[in-house]
């Protein structure tokens, strides 16, 4: 057949695929626009937070504060500013490890944040688990880059895929919230968690990222009683990135102060009993005899009683007050006199004194947000 006899081709072209292209663009820049909104779990939100501050406050911060829930409600960063008269910013998040703090420490330095100290933590609980314990967490902080590198060390690549998916698709990221507000509207009603997430998130700024918890009557430490001691040690990746926070720290010549927190003396004396806390301190030494920028401020026998205690580990109002305080007098000394702390500071016992600056503990943005109506902004 010849060329002039030949029929012409018809390209059958996916007509409905491409025409859903702009409609998938557009919803998910929607729930882009509107992750805040969509928000259902506060512990998200606080790694959510964490990461933006990472890359914007953190750049006028003197003192920053790292690590997971142990600093997080902990330490006070408002109380710190007022004793040292020094900005500090508080990036911990709950259940966050190692590498979360090497992440976000890096991305500060990168934007130009230089800290005159460091305070972190690394809770013997969360070294023991793999990145992928926290999976839903990390799209919260990460970029692909870096969740290519942690799933590296990990060698993890169900890791990497899920973390990618919920980076590249708004609306995977943020699905239960999604879920909850579609239910909420077929009911016709406002989502409940959203007034709990301006809560959060009001408690979060007004505090420098800090979370202060109301007194409550502590919950029982409902752990496992077995007595059994085990050989402890830390999983491999989290302690690769121990190594690197430490590293990173005193390539910029950054003083580092390993907070020990103390924790509800049930809880201190199992650890103990079953070896724990023995395995946990060979590993800090482990790290810290390499560093001489590395100052260890422990205090676990430091007597805070059960009832500053919200739950076994985390502290109420009063004892993060305490407890803060205390540190500020470490780093006080730390700043008038560089390299002049010896290498362990134990933190004083507990005195049960009144705070010296009040702060607004999460109970307290909870009735302003309910007398002032505010939501989460879309």
């Amino acid at each position: 057949m010849s060329e002039a006899n030949r029929a012409p081709r018809h390209w059958n072209l996916p007509w409905g695929l491409i025409g859903m292209i702009p409609l998938v663009w557009l919803a998910e820049s929607c729930v882009a626009h509107h992750e805040y909104a969509l928000l259902n779990d506060p512990i998200i939100l606080s790694w959510r937070v964490g990461g933006e501050a990472a890359g914007r406050e953190a750049k006028t911060a003197e003192i920053l504060c790292l690590g997971d829930s142990l600093v997080r409600l902990g330490l006070m960063p408002r109380i710190l500013e007022g004793r040292l008269k020094k900005s500090a910013l508080n990036l911990a998040s709950p259940g966050a490890p190692a590498s979360s703090s090497y992440f976000l420490l890096r991305r500060a330095l990168g934007t130009g944040a230089r800290p005159q100290a460091l305070v972190v933590d690394f809770h013997s609980n969360v070294l023991t688990n793999p990145p992928r314990t926290t999976r839903h967490l990390w799209p919260e902080i990460l970029t692909i880059g870096e969740a290519f590198e942690l799933s590296w060390h990990a060698r993890d690549l169900p890791f990497l895929l899920s973390t990618a998916l919920a980076l590249g698709l708004s609306s995977y990221r943020r699905r239960e919230g999604l879920r909850e507000e579609v239910r909420a509207a077929l009911r016709g009603e406002i989502r409940p968690s959203r007034a709990l997430m301006a809560a959060n998130l009001r408690n979060v700024r007004v505090n420098r990222g800090a979370s202060p918890q109301a007194k409550r009557t502590p919950i029982p430490d409902d752990s496992a009683p077995s007595e059994t001691r085990i050989s402890w040690k830390p999983y491999e990746v989290n302690a690769h990135y121990v190594e690197r926070f430490l590293q990173l720290a005193s390539s910029h010549r950054i003083a580092v102060y390993w907070l020990l927190p103390p924790l509800s003396p049930a809880r201190q004396n199992r650890l103990e009993r079953r070896g724990v806390d023995e395995g946990m301190m060979r590993f800090v030494h482990s790290m810290h005899q390499r560093y001489d920028n590395v100052v260890l401020i422990d205090g676990r026998h430091a007597d805070y009683p059960a009832n500053v205690f919200i739950d076994a580990t985390h502290l109420d109002k009063q004892g993060a007050a305490e407890l803060t305080t205390a540190v500020a007098t470490v780093l006080e000394k730390g700043f008038a006199q560089p390299g002049s702390l010896p290498p362990l500071v134990t933190l004083p016992p507990f005195r049960g004194q009144t705070a010296e600056f009040p702060l607004e503990d999460l109970e307290q943005s909870i009735a302003v947000v309910r007398t002032n109506g505010e939501r989460l902004k879309w």
